[in-house]
């Protein structure tokens, strides 16, 4: 592996690497790649399936692996790349490994999708010594994009999935003892009948949302993280208020592709046709 020119855009992945259907790291190259930003990958875990939908996976981890693919790159003198997106790790061994290297290599422009927790519980397997994990992972983060079960347990807040601008306030503020430097946009936060993004705004509360399609649609969070964080690669001048806009509408397109599918189909991911379709007329 050569070095990167310096005006290659190049972001490295670092999550869950699922061997059926679009999910985690499949869908966050597909969309990376689709883009011609050049994608390295640290698969965390190797998973037969997802975790929902086909009994227990077999897993296998990968720390020794990443371990020696770092030592790799430094010996080959690879240089940062443009940004790195973090997502589901799974234990508090990987996430450790994957904060001492980030912190070491320097990694800049850091998204971390803190993907632990969901209608309000922990994952199974995943304890509070994780979230604990999560919170130092962000502390280096220019990004966070936490569901409101996350940003919960995050900020150590009682929050509904329908929480108020008043609370959701209050648990932005308590993130900045740990993250003060991190853009925290929160994600699956209900308003009405729509499902969106909140996020600070001054003294207020920005959201973007979409009308919600009924069912449960698998990979909604692994796609949302990787869009963004290919939108802030290609278009870094854009706000906060237009990324949010344009990787939900990206989203929102694959729910609906997916949607029309026969409900059994949905766990194995999102169909991505007709967002990568969608995302080349934003970026």
């Amino acid at each position: 592996m050569e070095k990167q020119a310096s005006n290659v855009l190049s972001t490295l992945i670092i999550q869950d690497f699922t061997a059926l259907g679009q999910m985690s790291m499949t869908s966050a190259l597909t969309v990376s790649q689709s883009m011609n930003i050049l994608t390295a990958s640290l698969p965390v875990q190797m998973l037969s399936t997802q975790t929902e939908g086909f009994g227990q996976p077999h897993r296998e981890t990968m720390a020794d692996w990443m371990e020696q693919v770092w030592q790799h790159w430094d010996t080959i003198d690879i240089k940062p790349f443009t940004s790195t997106l973090i997502g589901y790790l799974g234990t508090n061994e990987l996430a450790q490994l994957v904060n001492m290297e980030i912190r070491q290599h320097r990694n800049p422009n850091l998204i971390v999708d803190p993907a632990m927790a969901d209608q309000g519980r922990l994952y199974p397997s995943l304890t509070k010594s994780y979230v604990e994990e999560m919170r130092r992972l962000m502390s280096g983060a220019q990004i966070a994009l936490p569901n409101v079960t996350e940003l919960g347990l995050l900020s150590e807040s009682d929050l509904e999935m329908t929480p108020s601008d008043d609370k959701l306030r209050q648990a932005l503020k308590r993130c900045q003892s740990f993250a003060p430097d991190c853009q925290i946009i929160v994600t699956g936060v209900k308003k009405g009948s729509a499902l969106g993004c909140a996020w600070p705004r001054g003294n207020e509360i920005g959201w973007v949302g979409k009308n919600m399609i009924k069912g449960h649609f698998f990979g909604t969070g692994d796609l949302f993280s990787a869009t963004f964080n290919v939108l802030k690669l290609r278009s870094p001048k854009l706000d906060v208020d237009q990324l949010v806009s344009e990787a939900m509408a990206v989203v929102y397109a694959a729910i609906q592709e997916t949607a029309a599918l026969p409900a059994a189909q949905w766990k194995l991911g999102l169909r991505l046709k007709d967002a990568i379709s969608l995302l080349m007329t934003f970026a």
